[in-house]
């Protein structure tokens, strides 16, 4: 399959899990936030099968954060480090799932 089609697919899976799960909407950014984006934390999974890698989220820890309220619908007092990790290990999971459902419909 065209990683174009693959590439598209995850970023449609991103918006849809983002909007559907955690009201966020993401946007198009125009400006490169490589060099200001802090790395703190980050969420993979590794699939073999009919396609095989991994897909990995690296985000900050005050997004991480947030996104945990969001998702979990909690005061933020009452985040804790594994709500924060687990959350962010089960959103690339709903992320990737999404991708593949997607994917397997491309092919049929």
């Amino acid at each position: 399959m065209d990683n174009t089609i693959i590439r598209n697919t995850l970023i449609e899976s991103c918006v849809e899990v983002f909007e559907k799960m955690l009201f966020v909407e993401i946007k198009d950014s125009t400006h490169d936030t490589a060099d200001t984006f802090k790395h703190e934390l980050a969420g993979k999974i590794r699939f073999e099968g009919a396609y095989t890698g991994k897909l990995e989220m690296e985000c900050s820890m005050s997004l991480a954060k947030e996104l945990t309220v969001s998702f979990l619908g909690i005061d933020e007092s009452e985040i804790t480090s594994d709500k924060i990790f687990d959350n962010l290990k089960e959103l690339v999971n709903m992320i990737c799932g999404n991708m593949f459902c997607k994917l397997d419909e491309e092919k049929s």
